[in-house]
């Protein structure tokens, strides 16, 4: 009743006053509250019959019950069309993948600055791809192995300070020897940053203080000329990897 409650305000045959607002004490006193149209209502002999119970006999102020019936009826039978579902992405009203996937892209511009970011050609194919996954979290990290049940949950403690979980965001921001790296490079380049929390954030931080990065051959950045700080990096990445998994190979 609910649910039919703010349909039928959202429609234009019923205003709030035909429904909620001047029935809101027949609201109150009703059943069930919650629920689509046809668990109130059905067809008997070709005519739409409502039925809606209610806990105790109106009182004398209650008796705008029949009016409120007329109000459901009149918006029942005022519509001639059909009841269905159309889809507002496209014109015809139709549902088409084309169209749910344009309406996903536009709506993602700023998610698709962030992977051009990602794939901009300052670090090799496979270091890009590593760092893709990484921003993703994908990439198997020991706490992850342990939820597998490929290492016992006593091993998860980072292989490089083994102090905290070793989860991907930690591995590649959290971890004091990993941040020393990371601080060791942004000095270089005179870049001064908070650590962030995600790896995606760290990534976004890149084009936040460097500006927009056109691409180009490995190691030459618009910005820079050379050799950048985000393909120094991502290699550096890429040797942690190697090495946490010699280490975890070790145990």
């Amino acid at each position: 009743m609910r649910h039919y409650y703010k349909e039928s305000i959202a429609s234009p045959l019923a205003t709030p006053d035909d429904l909620f607002i001047k029935d809101i004490r027949i609201f109150g006193v009703a059943v069930k509250k919650s629920g689509k149209v046809a668990d109130f209502s059905s067809k008997l002999e070709g005519k739409w019959v409502w039925r809606i119970e209610i806990r105790r006999v109106l009182f004398e102020w209650e008796l705008s019950w029949d009016e409120f019936i007329g109000t459901l009826n009149r918006v029942a039978h005022g519509s001639a069309e059909a009841d269905s579902v159309i889809w507002i992405g496209a014109s015809s009203g139709m549902y088409v993948p084309k169209s749910f996937c344009v309406a996903a892209y536009v709506g993602n511009s700023s998610s698709d600055d962030f992977w051009n970011l990602v794939w901009a050609k300052l670090a090799p194919l496979k270091v890009e791809a590593f760092v893709w996954r990484a921003a993703l979290q994908r990439i198997p990290s020991l706490v992850d192995l342990a939820r597998m049940g490929v290492v016992n949950l006593e091993s998860v403690t980072c292989v490089l300070y083994s102090r905290d979980p070793e989860t991907i965001n930690h591995l590649f921001c959290h971890c004091s020897i990993v941040w020393r790296l990371w601080q060791k490079w942004a000095l270089r380049w005179n870049i001064h940053f908070v650590c962030p929390g995600l790896v995606a954030l760290f990534i976004g931080h890149h084009k936040a203080v460097i500006g927009p990065v056109k691409g180009g051959s490995f190691g030459e950045s618009p910005n820079y000329g050379g050799d950048s700080p985000w393909s120094s990096t991502c290699r550096g990445a890429a040797g942690l990897l190697e090495t946490s998994t010699r280490a975890a190979s070790w145990k």
